[in-house]
């Protein structure tokens, strides 16, 4: 540990003796020398290079006995921003002050253990006085011999009882020579805070010993803990006797305590990140590794495995499906003729074969008696359109035929296995005489099984009570609004398309 700075040096030499009436408003006196109270301080202890102002180091210093939330209230009685660590507060320390406060602890530690063999001494002594004397073994003669004798009675075990009374009976005795010695049975009970009450009763009985100087006075802050630390007992937590003012400084204090030592964290990677890493700094600080401690690196490491994994498969899987040929579906040929859409011949039906080129390729509804009118010459037997597929599907344009009598259109099966879309009106007859199934006539079920169904109504007619157990999709137009022409479009194609690219992917552009 070595250090070059000036007033690291002086306070070093000074450390001692140091006090805080050396602190003023903006300068500390050093023996001899005066320094800034926000002189840097730069010195290495061990592997680790620490830098603190003068005023950080003198506050910790000038009481080391004192717990590290009392020298924060100090720090911020001074306003210190840059306290010294909890971490780095024993190595600060243990640079500054040297061995001193080791033999100090040792000497209290010593004087602990004796004051313990002392008092198991003393149990022991009572144990021999009521049970464990040694009996004298007198013939029956000698007992005749002497008539005043009183025959001695057995001496049996002693009960478990029996030993908690002659304990009672110690303590007592011990409270009456005024030995304070209660403190080592609140470490069975308490042996978290207590510890630090334990330590001042002995270094108080101790420094009373043998001498006739009065008794330390303890500060505000110290009976106050004490009080709360009464409260505690194996019954439970009784704070009725302790102010609610009080209680809740501690509080804050204990919960200021805990802050300073959270971790931050964020998703759920830096959570394992900080389970292993406050796991490993806890086996640092015991000097102990065992194989129970819950250690989230092993965690990480699974998680990263199967992320790994996981990309290695679906990169084999792109080059299986890029690079061999062979283990690819052979697509089948073209299939003759267009694919072919049904649409009712019915005057009550909204989408009929006249106004279909219309709606299907310009996506605008135009009722049947308008398009009527505007029919030149007579009524054609198909439609054909045009349909963009999306990109998705393989991109490309298909024509499709519309038709509404398929029964003297369609002769061949294959005529009806370029069926693709049927548009249902909502009534059986529809489907009469439609050789969709080879050897008998097709029901809505076989229909709808090989095709789209699609029905296309008015908003707010009812809906036929057959199209309830079809396989269809359905859309409604309004004569009003002409905004649901292409909501009803859109449906229809986005779900044709579908169905193909599942059922009839041969008519897909390649």
């Amino acid at each position: 540990m070595t250090s070059d700075s000036a007033p690291v040096a002086s306070l070093r030499s000074n450390a001692k003796s140091i006090s805080l009436e050396a602190v003023s408003d903006s300068s500390i006196q050093l023996a001899d020398a005066s320094y800034p109270t926000d002189t840097s301080c730069v010195f290495i202890v061990g592997d680790k290079t620490l830098t603190y102002s003068l005023l950080s180091l003198v506050l910790l210093i000038q009481d080391p006995n004192n717990t590290y939330l009392q020298y924060k209230k100090i720090c911020r009685t001074y306003s210190v921003k840059d306290s010294v660590t909890a971490s780095d507060k024993d190595q600060v320390l243990e640079y500054f002050i040297g061995a001193t406060n080791a033999e100090e602890e040792g000497s209290i530690l010593e004087s602990s253990s004796k004051k313990e063999k002392r008092v198991r001494l003393s149990e022991s002594t009572v144990r021999q006085d009521k049970g464990n004397k040694p009996k004298k073994h007198t013939s029956r003669a000698e007992e005749r011999k002497a008539p005043g004798s009183d025959k001695k009675k057995e001496k049996t075990p002693m009960t478990q009882e029996q030993i908690m009374e002659n304990l009672n009976t110690v303590v007592d005795k011990r409270g009456q020579k005024g030995e304070d010695e209660t403190a080592l049975d609140d470490t069975e009970n308490t042996a978290g805070e207590s510890e630090m009450m334990i330590d001042t009763d002995v270094a108080q009985n101790d420094g009373s010993a043998g001498t006739d100087e009065p008794p330390k006075l303890l500060s505000q802050e110290e009976e106050e803990r004490q009080a709360i630390q009464a409260c505690l007992s194996v019954a439970g937590y009784d704070a009725t006797k302790v102010s609610k003012e009080v209680l809740e400084r501690d509080r804050a204090e204990v919960n200021e305590k805990i802050a300073c030592l959270e971790i931050p964290v964020g998703d759920s990677a830096t959570i394992l990140r900080c389970g292993a890493t406050a796991t490993n700094t806890s086996n640092k600080r015991k000097a102990v590794s065992t194989s129970s401690d819950k250690n989230f690196a092993r965690v990480l490491e699974l998680y990263a495995d199967s992320v790994k994994q996981s990309r290695l498969i679906k990169r084999d899987t792109k080059r299986s499906r890029t690079s061999d040929p062979l283990g690819s579906v052979k697509k089948s040929s073209k299939p003759m003729g267009k694919p072919i859409i049904i649409v009712p011949n019915a005057m009550t039906s909204p989408i009929t074969l006249i106004n279909s080129l219309d709606f299907f390729q310009n996506s605008h509804f135009v009722p049947r008696e308008i398009a009527v009118k505007s029919l030149s010459g007579p009524k054609p037997t198909s439609v054909t359109v045009k349909r963009t597929v999306s990109s998705r599907l393989g991109g490309g344009t298909i024509e499709y035929e519309i038709v509404d009598n398929p029964d003297r259109k369609l002769k061949s099966a294959s005529d009806w296995d370029r069926v693709v879309a049927v548009i249902a009106q909502g009534a059986a007859w529809q489907f009469k005489n439609w050789n969709m199934v080879r050897g008998r006539e097709a029901n809505p079920v076989d229909i709808f099984s090989k095709a789209f169904g699609y029905y296309i109504g008015f908003e707010g007619a009812p809906i036929p009570k057959e199209l309830q157990g079809w396989n269809v999709k359905k859309g409604f137009l309004s004569k009003e609004k002409n905004g649901l022409d292409t909501v009803v479009y859109g449906s229809f194609w986005n779900g044709l398309d579908e169905w193909m690219s599942v059922h009839k992917r041969d008519y897909l552009p390649a």
